[in-house]
């Protein structure tokens, strides 16, 4: 429900960001634009914004896995160490997630690119 409440500019999530200066109006804008076209229907701008706040975190655990394959294949032991930077690395990405545009990124170039990847594991 972070999606919709954002672009209605309603909830707990939305109060909370919009209390601190400047953090409001950018959180806004980067889930609302790519979703504009649906502004005239309030169901289909809650949908899309929806769809964006499930592009992000899957965006960044995919990232972030892919670099860790990366890693681990370079040297192999780092698979086994520093879990708690790991932990913070992930979560600081989904934390910036949520400031980045949703357009191209999120429902452009990574939204065919999961359909692409996700036809690989059928």
């Amino acid at each position: 429900d972070v999606g919709p409440a954002i672009v209605t500019k309603s909830g707990w999530f939305w109060k909370a960001f919009q209390w601190i200066p400047g953090f409001g109006k950018m959180l806004y804008h980067a889930w609302y634009d790519s979703c504009e076209v649906y502004k005239d229907n309030d169901a289909l701008l809650q949908q899309c914004a929806g769809n964006a706040g499930v592009y992000r975190p899957t965006f960044v655990a995919s990232l972030f896995f892919a670099v860790l394959a990366i890693v681990t294949k370079v040297e192999p032991y780092l698979n086994k160490e520093v879990w708690p930077a790991k932990y913070v690395v992930f979560l600081f990405a989904v934390t910036i997630s949520m400031f980045v545009s949703s357009a191209p990124m999120f429902t452009g170039v990574y939204l065919w690119l999961a359909r692409f990847g996700a036809t690989l594991f059928e």
